[in-house]
């Protein structure tokens, strides 16, 4: 009788663990898939975005200012695109210490903005930005500068928001792609086309204040 009774209860147990382990996978699993499709829909944003940013650009003025205001754009874009497609992932959700070649690129690029910020505001007579741009546009390239510098802190604090809430990341990503892309008209018609030079900052500056208000919520609810 009680070895009956113990096979009994030993199947029972062993059925009940197996059921409950079984809906903990499939719950986890439910999660993982989840967070992924959040994550493949804000990817996907992001490349809807940029490709309408370059078209409504593209459709506003011809195609050599097009060319130049892109160049400019790449020039602040550098810091961001490598902070966000190298180091994010790695170092924020995984909580590790910023590496010593991040430090050693975000110093040269910190460099390089106050070198040519000396060069714009001194306004000497040989310098070795002049064998490579026009003097004119050098106030071009250090406001984009100054929008990539705030885009990367800006994605910095959109990084850290993944372990609050995904939803409301899509949703402030939705919203500041339709800022950025509505302000391309409304430059264009109540300031004229040469604004646009200064597109990639109005970017960094409206990107950092957006997810920056959003990581300051999420702290503030936690």
């Amino acid at each position: 009788f009680y070895i009956f009774l113990f096979i009994n209860i030993f199947q029972s147990y062993r059925y009940f663990f197996k059921l409950n382990f079984k809906r903990v996978g499939n719950i986890l699993k439910q999660l993982a898939l989840k967070e992924i499709l959040i994550i493949s829909m804000n990817s996907m944003i992001v490349n809807l975005t940029n490709f309408m940013h370059r078209y409504l650009i593209l459709f506003y003025v011809n195609k050599t200012l097009a060319g130049l205001l892109f160049f400019i754009y790449s020039l602040g874009s550098f810091p961001a695109n490598l902070f966000n497609f190298v180091f994010a992932t790695t170092i924020i959700r995984n909580k590790l210490k910023i590496p010593l070649v991040l430090k050693i690129i975000s110093l040269i690029y910190i460099l390089s903005l106050l070198y040519v910020f000396l060069v714009f505001y001194l306004k000497p007579e040989k310098s070795l930005l002049y064998l490579i741009f026009q003097k004119e546009h050098l106030i071009y390239i250090l406001f984009s500068m100054i929008g990539g510098l705030l885009m990367t802190i800006g994605l910095y604090n959109k990084n850290k928001i993944f372990k609050f809430n995904l939803k409301k990341l899509i949703l402030f990503e939705i919203f500041y792609s339709f800022i950025i892309l509505v302000t391309i008209p409304v430059i264009y018609h109540v300031f004229g086309k040469n604004l646009f030079y200064y597109i990639f900052f109005i970017n960094g500056l409206l990107f950092y204040l957006t997810f920056r208000f959003l990581y300051f919520l999420e702290k503030k609810n936690e």
